[in-house]
């Protein structure tokens, strides 16, 4: 069971964040979370860098993967305790270090992927880690960065035959071109890969930056690509001042070439991975860090134009943010989880300069109306052992120690709760080293137990299970 404090269900916990675009007050209920730390003695406590995650509607179970070894975690909310079980039958295959989960949540497939080259190892299961089967591997695409993701396949130049009922995408970045290829067969073998920008922007691909974030896909079957900095056409040169937060898009089944938006209020690049995700009506919710360290968000509805961004921790007294993450359901809703801090940058020092004094915490903002409005809670409480004291190194900086490295993980299960995996850098029994050799990255998930369900038509069900977890 987690150390950390319970979060109860208080009065008025919820801060609202007004949107530009309307103007719109008011906020959700106040949700409960739960701290689900990774046992003592398990790679999930000793080494949880760049955590990912994958919820099992099936079976109610989590999947999450520390380095070479995948964890499924049962959880019981009456005893507020988790149940972290290591699935290592794969792990003799895996020398690598860029572990990757996903999981088709609803047909209960999950996916490991580790980088090897410029390719990728994998393995396929349908049973939560019992048994593993190898598959292809995506690629051959990049060297770094890769990721995993999936869903509908969309009708444009939709393939006449698949053996799976979602499409399996594989993206990875390879310096100057990031590439994806897309799996007909649920992740077991892959197409050829396709450039989805370039950072010279040559020819028909506009310019991005190298590294991009996590490959998610609208229910129309578009998959969607972010990246810190990006043009918004073709032909031009990538410079700082030109580049502001973008997104690659394909909406025919990877065999035209993609495109590239802005968010056209970002000003400037992102200072790490950005992440988006759409809901079921293909609202896409773009969650940023942006120049001064704020968590921004930035909304377009289908057919739509972007709106202006938000920053949503503003209300809870958020000044610097980091490692944004996006989830979504039914039309309207989403949540954005996000490591915050209440110092903001002063002068020269910021969030990633090695004299940051700041100590930080998860939070998680939560929207039901398209993100006019915002709801904003903070969910780890211990202030004494943070999730990082000190500075968060991502980019060229003066940070010398960097243990969390470049993002965490984020799901819904079946009744619409939100489940976040993060990497604690702040541990009673290791301390809140800030030095080179800081390297304390501790696994825990974070679990919606009460509060508004992502799917609208799931409310009634958690409130059921919200009243065993309060007794």
């Amino acid at each position: 069971m987690s150390r950390r404090p319970l979060l109860a269900l208080a009065a008025g916990g919820a801060l609202a964040v007004a949107a530009a675009t309307t103007g719109a007050a008011g906020a959700a209920a106040a949700a409960a979370y739960q701290v689900y730390e990774a046992p003592r003695g398990t790679m999930a406590y000793d080494d949880a860098v760049e955590p990912t995650i994958a919820a099992n509607w099936k079976t109610g179970r989590a999947m999450v993967i520390a380095v070479t070894t995948p964890y499924s975690v049962s959880f019981n909310s009456a005893a507020r305790t988790a149940t972290w079980a290591p699935m290592p039958g794969i792990t003799t295959r895996y020398s690598t270090l860029d572990p990757i989960i996903w999981g088709d949540s609803e047909n209960g497939r999950t996916i490991v992927s580790q980088l090897a080259g410029v390719t990728s190892l994998m393995d396929v299961s349908d049973d939560d880690g019992r048994s593993w089967r190898p598959a292809q591997g995506g690629g051959p695409s990049g060297v770094d960065h890769q990721t995993v993701g999936g869903g509908a396949f969309a009708p444009t130049n939709k393939p006449p035959v698949t053996s799976y009922p979602k499409a399996v995408w594989y993206c990875a970045q390879d310096i100057v071109t990031a590439f994806c290829s897309q799996s007909l067969d649920g992740g077991v073998t892959f197409g050829p890969s396709k450039p989805i920008y370039t950072v010279l922007a040559a020819g028909p691909l506009a310019g991005c930056e190298g590294l991009h974030g996590h490959v998610n896909v609208r229910t129309d079957g578009t998959a969607m690509v972010p990246n810190k900095g990006c043009l918004d056409a073709p032909g031009t040169t990538l410079t700082s001042a030109t580049t502001k937060v973008g997104v690659a898009l394909n909406s025919d089944n990877n065999t035209g070439p993609w495109t590239v938006e802005q968010v056209p209020d970002s000003t400037t690049r992102a200072r790490m991975d950005p992440y988006i995700e759409a809901d079921a009506a293909n609202t896409m919710y773009l969650a940023y860090v942006d120049g001064t360290d704020k968590m921004k968000v930035a909304v377009k509805r289908k057919g739509g134009t972007w709106a202006k961004s938000v920053n949503v921790g503003m209300a809870a007294g958020v000044k610097s943010s980091a490692f944004p993450l996006v989830i979504a359901g039914s039309p309207g809703r989403a949540a954005v989880a996000y490591l915050g801090s209440k110092t903001g940058p002063k002068g020269t020092v910021d969030a990633q300069s090695a004299l940051f004094e700041g100590t930080w915490q998860l939070y998680v903002s939560t929207t039901l109306d398209s993100g006019r409005t915002w709801s904003t809670q903070q969910v780890t409480k211990d202030e004494k052992y943070p999730v990082q004291v000190g500075c968060i190194r991502k980019t060229s900086n003066t940070c010398s120690h960097r243990n969390l490295y470049d993002f965490n993980g984020i799901t819904v299960d079946r009744l619409g709760r939100v489940l976040v995996v993060a990497a604690d850098g702040c541990t009673a029994d290791r301390g809140c080293v800030v030095n080179p050799r800081d390297n304390t990255n501790v696994g825990f998930i974070v679990r919606q137990e009460c509060g508004p369900s992502l799917f609208a038509n799931k409310q009634r069900a958690l409130d059921a299970e919200c009243s065993v977890y309060r007794r």
